[in-house]
């Protein structure tokens, strides 16, 4: 597969993902593993997407509820490279009663946010636990300025003659 053609992909599965991270949806994805010779369906859980710190790679942090796998069939906590998935979709089964727009989240075992296995994390879904007044918040907020990176002014005091 071509270099652009597989950008290309990877850009509308960020997107998807993204999107099932933010409103709770499960996703369907074609995965081919480490070791694998072909892609096989999985059923998942996204709760982050964001760079890989050894190797770069933007992956998908997620819970693999089910769907085979070559290292094991059990739902666990697993790494997806978006460059080794070959579709990645939607699934609104598991809609929340009280808004159907929503799916309902669960927190599964060993779910520690954030990943610390990740950097630059584009999506996770810890933002979508807070309420939504602390996430407006922050947003207003300014950030903090890194002290390393103002300019440290002259300790000095210069007269000046008017």
């Amino acid at each position: 597969m071509s270099n652009f053609r597989q950008l290309l992909l990877e850009s509308n599965y960020q997107s998807v993902i993204e999107q099932a991270i933010q409103d709770g949806w499960l996703l369907r994805i074609s995965y081919k593993g480490e070791g694998a010779n072909r892609f096989r369906n999985r059923v998942v859980e996204p709760f982050s997407l964001g760079y890989y710190k050894p190797s770069g790679n933007l992956v998908l942090a997620a819970w693999h509820n089910r769907g085979f796998s070559l290292s094991q069939d059990k739902p666990e906590w697993r790494l997806y490279r978006l460059d080794r998935l070959s579709q990645c979709a939607l699934l609104k089964h598991n809609k929340d009663p009280r808004n159907p727009k929503k799916g309902i989240r669960q927190v599964r075992p060993g779910y520690n946010p954030p990943d610390q296995r990740l950097s630059n994390i584009l999506a996770d879904i810890i933002d979508n636990f807070k309420p939504v007044a602390d996430r407006k918040k922050e947003r207003e907020q300014p950030k903090p300025v890194d002290p390393t990176l103002v300019d440290k002014e002259d300790d000095s005091e210069k007269e000046l003659s008017v």
